[in-house]
């Protein structure tokens, strides 16, 4: 119940805001979705909400056009769609349709009416023992599922995990998802995000399913202790913390 009332108010603080946005978004038109209102946007692109044929909103998730003409980066965001397409799991974000007609790429995916796990925290601070296992078991299922998928997510972190107002857990923003073969290579790279990496994933070493696991750990610390693990903002500092020294006690 409380986790309930926290979503929501942070659903309410996330639908504040995206009503300010919207009142500066033009309603466009892309393939068959009418965009109506900005969610956020990002180094990629922008995410839009829309509403497809049938009236359901949808996130339509834009590149940037920038982008378009660097292949590296145009061929990673043809990646999470692939990813997401092979995802099909209650928690986990669905993709329901990808659009790439040569003037625009875009991954059109279910719009969770919720809020972010960072949300959440923004708003409350910590949460109890009971009320993080409760959030984090629907997280680890759908993570479970991609691992017997052979793929690992590589970026789990609160503002990656959302939560319904049905309680109910999706990871979600696939990009940095790829096959464990990929990430047990030679030319493994350092991918993540810093506060949340496992040590193996600082140092640039082969990674398996352990590694989204150490970063769920992570997470659940930040749920329960209202602070990340290692308290620095320097992202080089986290890793090196991550990668040489264990983690505080609860």
């Amino acid at each position: 119940m409380i986790v309930w009332v926290l979503i929501t108010v942070a659903g309410l603080a996330l639908a504040a805001g995206l009503r300010w946005r919207a009142r500066r978004a033009h309603i466009v038109r892309l393939g068959s979705y009418q965009l109506d209102a900005v969610l956020g946007s990002g180094t990629s692109g922008v995410v839009f909400r829309g509403l497809d044929a049938t009236g359901r909103h949808v996130a339509v998730k834009v590149l940037d056009p920038r982008w378009h003409d660097d292949t590296e980066f145009v061929t990673r965001f043809r990646a999470e769609a692939d990813v997401m397409r092979r995802i099909a799991h209650p928690n986990c974000v669905r993709v329901l349709d990808v659009i790439d007609d040569g003037a625009a790429i875009a991954i059109v995916s279910e719009l969770v009416d919720g809020a972010s796990l960072a949300a959440v925290l923004e708003c409350a601070g910590r949460l109890t023992g009971p009320q993080a296992s409760g959030v984090l078991s629907g997280a680890l299922q759908g993570l479970a599922h991609m691992h017997d998928a052979g793929l690992l997510h590589r970026d789990v972190k609160p503002a990656n995990i959302l939560v319904t107002r049905d309680g109910v857990s999706k990871l979600a923003d696939f990009g940095l998802a790829s096959p464990v073969i990929d990430a047990t290579g030679a030319s493994a790279q350092v991918v993540g995000t810093p506060a949340y990496m496992s040590p193996e994933q600082a140092r640039g070493a082969p990674l398996d399913a352990r590694s989204d696991l150490y970063s769920c750990g992570a997470v659940l610390f930040e749920l329960v202790c209202g602070r990340r693990v290692f308290a620095t903002d320097d992202p080089h500092e986290a890793m090196r913390l991550h990668r040489d020294t264990d983690a505080p006690d609860v």
